[in-house]
């Protein structure tokens, strides 16, 4: 009896929140039953365990990024810690790269200032500043606190000359990390070039309309130059939901500390 007992409320009916019907909890997940879930996946093609998912779905791989922890090449989305980013760094050799300040590159919270506590850098992308040609690597981050930030590097032993990007509340990073001002395509290595420095007000201008149509590869129409590689780091998913991220071809990494 008492094993009959342990197998009847391992197997009890549970029921389905998209199609209110109750089966053994072997065929339902997460509140979802598989054939529900199938039919969110391939049919919707949305994320079948929430409602309102504001994460990213992989059209490839039928996947959610966030809910299924996946990743994909082809999306050029991929969830990992400062080692994966060093590992694609690596394999990308990218022109420049976008590090986002909280709980990414520091393990600062919601806008605070790095001096206010006990605060440290993620060694992994530490090594990778250090070891990447100077200016080619950027600090884009919603915290306010500037001044602070740049103290805070210099006490990390990181180069003063890392630029740093301040984007306001309503402000994407997208503005940023797909404006062409940061970068010149054509270059064959990192750093070689890849950074301009100066710009004058005109070219900057002429340059940051080139992504308004959708795709930074239009560049490679100014004078058959390649399009630069970029690469983009943040913790957050919803920084990586701008459209103009994708269509100007930015690799992305949603971030997440290792433990």
């Amino acid at each position: 009896l008492g094993h009959t007992a342990r197998g009847e409320r391992q197997f009890v009916e549970t029921t389905c929140r998209i199609c209110t019907q109750s089966f053994s909890n072997l065929w339902v997940h997460r509140s979802v039953c598989i054939a529900c879930e199938l039919e969110e996946r391939q049919e919707a093609r949305r994320c079948p365990y929430r409602t309102q998912c504001a994460s990213p779905f992989c059209p490839h791989a039928l996947r959610c990024f966030v809910c299924d922890s996946w990743s994909c090449g082809e999306c050029r989305l991929t969830r990992g810690d400062g080692e994966d980013v060093a590992a694609l760094a690596h394999d990308l050799q990218p022109d420049v790269v976008f590090l986002d300040f909280d709980r990414t590159l520091c393990t600062t919270r919601g806008g605070g200032s790095p001096l206010v506590g006990s605060h440290t850098v993620d060694p992994d992308l530490a090594a990778l500043i250090a070891q990447r040609p100077a200016g080619s690597v950027h600090v884009v981050t919603r915290n306010s606190y500037r001044d602070d930030i740049k103290q805070f590097l210099r006490q990390s032993a990181l180069p003063d000359c890392l630029p740093i990007h301040t984007v306001k509340k309503h402000q994407s990073k997208a503005e940023v990390v797909c404006n062409p001002i940061h970068t010149i395509a054509g270059d064959p290595k990192p750093g070689a070039g890849g950074i301009q420095r100066e710009r004058s007000d005109r070219e900057a201008q002429e340059n940051t309309e080139i992504c308004e149509g959708g795709n930074i590869g239009d560049m490679s129409k100014q004078g058959g130059e390649r399009a630069p590689v970029i690469l983009f780091v943040d913790d957050s998913v919803a920084e990586h939901l701008d459209v103009r991220l994708v269509a100007c071809g930015v690799h992305r990494v949603l971030f997440g500390r290792a433990l």
